[in-house]
């Protein structure tokens, strides 16, 4: 396998080809049926005198008094659920689920969201294993885990728009339309349906399931052709690791070397280096897209490499 070309002699490491980016996404779906993602939209409401003048948002010094909504989404029939809620607590989320888990008939088995306080209490751990939920809840956000719940609050937000208020009545015809709205996510053999015609038809769902999982197939095989999932344990790799600021967001420069593990459900997993000595930092998982190969192995990591991440040694 080839060296990177030189793309390591100056600091900061030049930008990745994101033009990669496109040819590495994968279908989104679950293999499990009953699979639902967790969220929290807030709003960002606007002053009554402003509502003329471009809908700008309450200064920073005026409080937010606006209730939040806990938004359940089934991922594969991408139907959704909106709860409102005034305060973020354990408590207040276990009500919520509580009550959907009931709503569904005892069909919520997985349950899939970021790091929030509320659902990786202690007591949300006891309530999920109380009624048998398997939860996945990952606080790295690199690896876009939540990706369709984040997609769906966008749209939400964008159907309710900046108003003064935003009643309960507002979220529930936004969701209404969500649901009964055509998506072309959920074409099936040429015909197309609407998230509530999807919900409850454990028929159409798990047809649904078998196509993308077929789906899935053919697309990890042709990255495999076209050389994308080219790693090789031992490898080792340069990529993006826990970027917050909207800089790191817009440019996603490479900040870390690591040795490449495994590749997993579209990401890879990777042991970052500590220092020079190539120490290592407990494993990680990154979206593949967000890497790019420097070498075969450690013994054969460029100086100028070493020189542009470890600086300091």
């Amino acid at each position: 396998m080839k060296e990177h070309p030189d793309i390591y002699a100056e600091a900061p490491v030049p930008d990745i080809n994101i033009q990669k980016k496109k040819k590495l996404y994968r279908p989104t779906f679950s293999p499990h049926p009953h699979s639902y993602e967790i969220d929290i939209m807030f709003f960002n409401p606007v002053r009554n005198d402003y509502a003329t003048k471009g809908l700008q948002p309450f200064e920073k010094q005026e409080k937010h008094t606006q209730a939040d909504y806990l938004i359940i989404q089934n991922v594969n029939t991408r139907y959704v659920f909106a709860y409102q809620i005034m305060n973020k607590q354990a408590q207040t989320i276990i009500a919520c689920v509580e009550d959907l888990y009931k709503k569904l008939n005892n069909k919520l088995k997985y349950l899939t969201g970021d790091a929030e306080k509320a659902w990786t209490s202690e007591a949300f751990k006891k309530f999920a294993k109380k009624y048998n939920i398997k939860c996945n809840f990952d606080p790295n956000k690199q690896t876009n885990h939540t990706r369709i719940i984040d997609r769906t609050m966008r749209t939400l937000r964008d159907l309710i728009g900046y108003r003064p208020v935003i009643t309960p009545e507002i979220v529930k015809q936004a969701v209404h339309y969500f649901n009964n709205t055509i998506h072309e996510s959920l074409t099936l053999y040429k015909h197309k349906f609407t998230p509530a015609q999807y919900q409850g038809n454990e028929t159409l769902e798990l047809m649904y399931i078998q196509r993308m999982s077929y789906k899935l197939a053919k697309v990890i095989e042709r990255q495999r052709i076209n050389g994308l999932l080219k790693y090789e344990p031992g490898n080792i790799i340069a990529f993006v690791h826990k970027y917050n600021s909207t800089f790191y967001k817009k440019r996603r420069n490479l900040n870390m070397l690591g040795q490449f593990y495994k590749y997993t459900n579209g990401n890879v997993i990777v042991f970052p280096f500590k220092n020079r000595n190539l120490d290592y930092y407990p494993a990680v998982t990154v979206p593949t897209w967000a890497t790019e190969y420097v070498c075969y192995d450690k013994s054969a990591i460029p100086t100028r490499v070493l020189n542009t991440y470890f600086p300091n040694g």
